[in-house]
C-alpha cells in the first residue's frame, strides 16, 4: 500500500528546509548534508536531487509529486501545471464516457526536465467528493492518465484516498486526473425485482430492473389470468447504481386491486438491442 505524502528534510548551515521550500532559495548554490555526507544542490523551484528525493507542489499546494531517494537517476526539475490549453477536452470527455469513467476534478500536466529517467514517484491529486456519481464512494476513486496516442484514459491499478486526495505510484509523467470507476454500461439483464413485495395497503410497488444502460424501459403489468392491467415507460439516464450495477425504477401508481401480478420489462437501446426481464409480486389491500 502506498503511504501518505512524505516530506524529506535537509540540513544546511543556515536553515532547515524541505525540497518544496527551494523556491525561497532559487538561484542559490547550497550543500545538503544527510547522515554526515554532503551533496551539492541548487535552489530551484521543483528541484530534485537523486540522493535526496523530495516533494513538489502545484500553485494551489493540493497536487503533489513525491520523489523517494533515487526515484530519479539524475538531477531533475518537476513542474505541476494545469491541463494545457491545446489539450483535447472533447476527446478526453468522449473517452471517459466510452470507458465508464466519471471525472472528479481538473487534471494536472506533470513535466520532468532531466537528462536522467524517472524510476518511481507518488502522485497526489485532489478530487471533489461532490462529483462522485450516485451509488459510488471513495473506494471507486482512481488516478488515470490520458494517452494522447490512443485517445484513452489509462487507470492506475492502485490508489489510496486520504482527506479528499487520491494518490498512486507512477513511473512516468503525463496528464493525470482523478476519476471514478463506473459500472459496465453494456445492455443486458443482471436482475429484476419488485419492492415492496407484497405491497401493502397504500404502498406502490416499484419495478427495479438492472439492465446496464438502455435508452428506454417499457413496463407492462399482467394479472394471473394474463390480462393487461397497467403499462408505463421510463427514459433517460439510469435511476442509480446499486451493488455495482445500473438500475431503472418504475413505480406503479394509481388504483390497483389485491392479487398476484407479473411485471414484464423491455429495455431498448439505440441500436435496437432488446433486454427482457420479468418479476412476480403481490398487492394486498
Amino acid at each position: 500500500m502506498i503511504g501518505l505524502p512524505l516530506r524529506y528534510y535537509c540540513s544546511v548551515s543556515s536553515a532547515t528546509f524541505s525540497p518544496a521550500d527551494f523556491q525561497a532559495l532559487e538561484g542559490a548554490d547550497v550543500t545538503v548534508t544527510v547522515g554526515g555526507a554532503a551533496f551539492p544542490a541548487d535552489g530551484q523551484a521543483g528541484s530534485i536531487e537523486p540522493e535526496l528525493g523530495g516533494l513538489v507542489k502545484d500553485a494551489s499546494g493540493l497536487a503533489q509529486v513525491v520523489i523517494p531517494p533515487n526515484g530519479v537517476s539524475q538531477s531533475a526539475t518537476i513542474d505541476i501545471a494545469p491541463e494545457p490549453m491545446d489539450f483535447s477536452h472533447q476527446l478526453a470527455l468522449d473517452a471517459l464516457k466510452r470507458q465508464n469513467l466519471a471525472s472528479l476534478g481538473a487534471g494536472r500536466d506533470i513535466v520532468m526536465t532531466s537528462s536522467g529517467t524517472l524510476n518511481s514517484a507518488i502522485l497526489v491529486l485532489p478530487f471533489d467528493p461532490s462529483l462522485l456519481p450516485a451509488g459510488r464512494d471513495t473506494s471507486h476513486v482512481r488516478v488515470a492518465y490520458f494517452n494522447t496516442t490512443t485517445n484513452s484514459w489509462e487507470v492506475q491499478a492502485d490508489a489510496v484516498v486520504w482527506a479528499n486526495t487520491v494518490q498512486t505510484q507512477v513511473r512516468h509523467f503525463s496528464i493525470y486526473a482523478p476519476v471514478s470507476m463506473l459500472p459496465s454500461s453494456v445492455a443486458g439483464l443482471r436482475e429484476c425485482m419488485v419492492y415492496p413485495n407484497p405491497a401493502l395497503r397504500s404502498q406502490n410497488p416499484v419495478v427495479r430492473a438492472f439492465l446496464g444502460v438502455v435508452d428506454s424501459v417499457e413496463v407492462t403489468v399482467f394479472d394471473v389470468s394474463g390480462r393487461l392491467v397497467h403499462s408505463g415507460a421510463v427514459s433517460g439516464a439510469p435511476t442509480g447504481i446499486l451493488n455495482g450495477n445500473y438500475y431503472y425504477d418504475y413505480a406503479w401508481t394509481g388504483p390497483k386491486a389485491s392479487g398476484v401480478y407479473f411485471a414484464v420489462v423491455h429495455g431498448k437501446t439505440a441500436d435496437n438491442t432488446l433486454v427482457r426481464a420479468r418479476a412476480r409480486f403481490a398487492v394486498i389491500k
